[in-house]
């Protein structure tokens, strides 16, 4: 049973990583994300026939003092072509119950920046994220991931 069971984590682990086209992690010193420490990176897009999905993944200490982080996200499209969007993504309600999973003074919040996005173009995409909080230091966020999938 044992092996039947291992079998099948390890199958579900390895399909879903199958989806994943990227996947990038930055982490940030002193858990401080100063204003002008932009993420800037990019990925390839090779098929331009799937629908893909750009999630953000958020770390944040409890001892966080907003329930919300406002970020700007933009997407350098392949063809010389632009996106760009503030977000605010929600990490309290309106009980300042954080919003994402809780586990020894972490949260981690997942947010979908945009679920089947289509690209027309293959070629490099090229993202940049920038803190729009009005600290210099934001203090108490440890990492933000970006993941791009491809949509099911």
């Amino acid at each position: 049973m044992k092996i039947v069971y291992s079998f099948f984590v390890l199958l579900l682990l390895f399909g879903c990583q199958n989806n994943v086209i990227f996947e990038q992690t930055k982490s940030f010193d002193g858990q401080r994300w100063n204003r002008f420490d932009f993420i800037e990176t990019e990925f390839e897009i090779t098929d331009i026939d799937k629908l893909y999905d750009l999630q953000l993944n958020l770390v944040n200490q409890t001892t966080y003092s907003f329930d919300y982080i406002s970020l700007n996200v933009t997407l350098y499209l392949p063809g010389e072509t632009m996106r760009s969007r503030d977000i605010e993504i929600r990490l309290q309600d309106k009980n300042l119950v954080w919003s994402g999973e809780v586990h020894d003074g972490l949260v981690t919040t997942h947010f979908n920046y945009a679920k089947g996005m289509k690209f027309t173009t293959a070629g490099k995409v090229r993202l940049r994220i920038e803190n729009k909080m009005s600290k210099l230091n934001l203090e108490g966020v440890v990492s933000l991931c970006v993941a791009v999938n491809v949509g099911k």
